[in-house]
């Protein structure tokens, strides 16, 4: 039964990953003010999808950090129960 369950999460996400299509990280009113301002020479907002991408990341990387973290204590309690 786990493995299967594991099997069919990867497939879910190799999935996912295979199908994702090169998306706006945007709302509709900072489109439109990005667009305008480039278009106009004036430069605000270049940088907003890479810092929409920035905070992004941060959910990501602290869910790594937990599980990482949530890993070895399992790995260790583990490795002590069977030492006992």
């Amino acid at each position: 039964m786990k493995k299967t369950s594991l099997v069919i999460a990867a497939v879910v996400i190799l999935l996912v990953l295979s199908s994702s299509a090169d998306l706006l990280a945007q709302c509709a009113m900072c489109k439109a003010t990005v667009t305008e301002n480039v278009i106009s020479g004036k430069g605000k907002g270049q940088g907003l999808n890479s810092g929409i991408l920035y905070l992004m990341a941060f959910p990501y990387i602290i869910a790594s950090v937990i599980g990482y973290f949530w890993y070895r204590a399992y790995k260790k309690k583990q490795k002590t129960t069977l030492s006992n």
